[in-house]
């Protein structure tokens, strides 16, 4: 428990800069679109946040087994407040596309390097998810602040400020990294030797459990990724305001603080596997209704409740994760897991952004809630086996 305050500095880091990579891409988005960039090409621009990140999300995690948390989170910083300064000064869709590439390569490192610490600051399973469930609330927290700030901004001061404001809580995570790299630096553990194969990253799916928990992950990081996506579009269609969308997307994370505040009393009460079926009924639902919905009210109410299952699975899942991870290979089965994370943020932005403008959002929508009830089944099966394996 001696390291259990590095939690406070790691919920921090991940709050900052959350907040600044979860901002800069509202800005970025409403300023394409009211510049009149086509949606497929604003499609594009979000998926350039996972692009570089899917390819090196294993590397990343074997680099943290090896040299520790510390290096890598302090690179990803930089590389985050370096993008968002230059959209303050320059803002333009050339600097659009760099700081996306830019905001989704250092967030990737900040990630998985602080995932990957979490989970070395105990090793009893119930603290690991309580832990887990904090430090999640930092990513919550900055999915409020980002597109709030971000609006608020847009709409009194300009897309300029907005940036800069978000450049400010970059600042703020290079402090805490700073103040306390050297109990960051503490927490390497070591690499296991099978972590240094080439094929590592497709090893980690041998196990039964590894490949449930990374199908329903990869399914829930898609669900989060086309709401954020298509809400801005939505919000445009309607004519709302860049505040309303704001609330409507920190609505979202609100839900997902909300949770994730009950995840150590859920841990308790509940098994991981029964709270993401739950989870996953209730993406469903949302989906069924989401576009049927014009009132802002009401999708602030629905942004909410999607937030509560999405927030409550990410906990779950990393501790799953950890739980059946080969040994001295954390980070990296963390950064398997953020890799499949990145596809998601890449594809489903440019997949869907082309779909959004013949078509509408009507059958993406629909498309997901199927997709997404097809998965019902095997955590229902994943959810007894775990009852069976506890009684």
């Amino acid at each position: 428990m001696k390291r259990t305050p590095l939690l406070i500095p790691l919920i921090g880091i991940y709050l900052f800069c959350g907040t600044a990579v979860s901002g800069g891409r509202v800005v970025a988005s409403l300023y394409a679109l009211s510049s009149g960039t086509s949606e497929s090409t604003v499609g594009v621009l979000v998926g350039l946040y996972g692009f570089l990140p899917m390819f090196f999300s294993i590397a990343v995690g074997k680099w943290a087994d090896r040299v520790g948390p510390l290096a890598p989170i302090r690179v990803g910083i930089v590389a985050i407040a370096a993008a968002v300064v230059a959209a303050a000064l320059l803002p333009r869709l050339v600097t659009l596309f760099l700081l996306a590439t830019a905001c989704g390569i250092g967030f990737n490192l900040v990630t998985v390097a602080g995932q990957y610490a979490v989970g070395r600051l105990d090793d009893a399973p119930a603290r690991r998810v309580a832990n887990f469930g904090w430090f999640s609330l930092g990513q919550a927290t900055a999915n409020v602040l980002g597109p709030l700030v971000a609006g608020v901004y847009i709409d009194h001061f300009g897309h300029r400020a907005a940036f800069t404001a978000l450049a400010v809580s970059a600042g703020c995570a290079l402090v805490l990294a700073v103040a306390w790299g050297p109990g960051l630096k503490g927490l390497h553990g070591g690499a296991a030797k099978a972590g240094t194969s080439r094929v590592a990253g497709v090893k980690l799916l041998g196990s039964p459990e590894m490949r449930r928990v990374y199908l329903v992950g990869l399914l829930l990081s898609m669900v989060w990724d086309v709401f954020t996506f298509l809400m801005p579009i939505l919000g445009h269609r309607q004519h709302f305001s860049a505040s309303v969308i704001g609330v409507i997307l920190a609505a979202f994370a609100v839900g997902m603080f909300t949770i994730r505040l009950l995840t150590p009393w859920l841990g308790k009460r509940f098994a991981e596997w029964t709270i993401l079926r739950v989870a996953v009924v209730v993406v469903a639902l949302v989906y069924l209704v989401l576009p049927l919905v014009h009132y802002p009210f009401v999708l602030i109410i629905i942004g909410y409740v999607f937030g509560t299952a999405v927030g409550c699975s990410q906990p779950n899942m990393l501790s799953l994760l950890h739980a059946s991870a080969p040994a001295g290979r954390g980070a990296e089965a963390v950064g398997f897991r953020q890799m499949l994370c990145n596809a998601s943020g890449v594809f489903v932005p440019i997949l869907f952004g082309a779909v959004a403008g013949p078509l509408g959002v009507f059958p993406i929508y629909w498309g997901v809630a199927a997709v997404t009830a097809c998965c019902l089944p095997m955590t229902r099966q994943s959810a007894s086996a775990q009852s069976n394996r506890t009684a």
